[in-house]
């Protein structure tokens, strides 16, 4: 506060010479405006003759307009551009800048271009228009709900004890909330944590027994130690998994650090987490297919018994069709539909 208020104390002199950062808008469309953010220098100011209507009581005909000295300031941004800003715009940038520099919690640059960026390796896989709007925490439920719809197919089969999809209804109310409700970010942040822990009880909730030491201490002891931070890991990269992470360890550092975190981005960075650990309990874990039986070697002459069986139609026969078949019929021979020529006629008896 102390800042703006000088900066406020300096602008009614002069804004010359003040740091900013400017808002310029690349592109429009029906979801909201796309902005690059740059950092800039205000250099100077002039004031610019703009034709504005006379506001009267009465209506007229023809509306009456004057002519009114705007003052702008330029600004020069660090990549050798030229933006001319408003008073308005002027004392938003500047604090815009003052927010940006204290990295404050609550400054977020939302509109900014590089979120509605997407490359081949990490593109939005949504509708292009939310693309822009892909961090926010409703399309992040959505995401999550996805998600765990995939991984839950696969690992309730390796659960004894099932209270995640059971009949208490727990899973279905967080579908729910993830889907209509996740308008906070607080509220995506615990769904995350209630999906860590119902993966967490479906595994069975073991952990691989260390010697370390580690076990009873918090995340938050294991972090602040520069040497136990180093010694933990949180990805499953090993062949034999017991279960989702290495060690109570591992967890604790987990929970801590999503329990702290204030971004979407680092949200999908633990949840990518939690699915590449339960997709590695899964593969360890899965039933192996067994190996074939040896084949025997037989005398050819027993391969009788391996004589194709008379084949059994599935519909059954009525009195006359059984009847059909056990009488001894003579062959009758066929009559064609085509009518023979005299030439035909006359050579029918012929034997050649």
């Amino acid at each position: 506060r102390s800042e703006s208020k000088c900066s406020m104390d300096s602008l009614k002199s002069t804004a010359i010479g003040e740091q900013v950062r400017v808002r310029i808008v690349v592109e429009s469309n029906k979801e909201g405006d796309i902005a690059r953010y740059e950092v800039a220098f205000i250099t100077g100011w002039k004031r610019r003759k703009d034709t504005v209507p006379i506001e009267t009581g009465e209506t007229e005909f023809e509306p009456q307009t004057k002519i009114v000295f705007t003052p702008f300031w330029r600004a020069w941004t660090e990549n050798g551009s030229e933006i001319w800003l408003s008073g308005k715009d002027l004392l938003e940038s500047i604090f815009r800048f003052l927010k940006w520099k204290r990295k404050d919690a609550d400054y977020f640059e939302y509109d900014s271009a590089f979120l509605s960026y997407r490359n081949n390796m990490g593109r939005h896989l949504g509708k292009a228009a939310d693309a822009p709007q892909a961090f926010n925490p409703i399309r992040f439920g959505q995401f999550m709900v996805k998600r765990e719809a995939e991984l839950y197919s696969r690992l309730k089969i390796f659960a004894y004890d099932n209270n995640w999809g059971g009949k208490n209804g727990a899973r279905n109310a967080w579908i729910t909330s993830m889907k209509d409700y996740a308008f906070e970010f607080r509220t995506v942040r615990d769904g995350l944590l209630t999906l860590e822990n119902a993966f967490f009880e479906l595994v069975g909730g073991e952990y691989k027994g260390d010697s370390n030491g580690d076990n009873e201490r918090s995340g938050k002891d294991i972090l602040d130690d520069p040497t136990s931070r180093e010694d933990i890991e949180l990805e499953s990269i090993e062949s034999q998994i017991s279960g989702l992470w290495n060690s109570r360890a591992s967890r604790n550092v987990f929970l801590e650090i999503v329990s702290k975190c204030k971004t979407i981005g680092f949200l999908s960075l633990a949840l990518e987490l939690v699915s590449r650990n339960t997709r590695a309990y899964i593969e360890a874990n899965r039933v192996k297919g067994g190996a074939a039986a040896p084949v025997a070697v037989q005398d050819p002459s027993s391969y009788d018994q391996y004589a194709p069986l008379p084949m059994r139609t599935t519909r059954r026969m009525n009195a006359w069709q059984q009847q059909q078949a056990t009488d001894d019929w003579e062959a009758v021979p066929t009559r064609t539909t085509r009518r023979m020529n005299a030439w035909q006629q006359s050579n029918q008896g012929w034997e050649y």
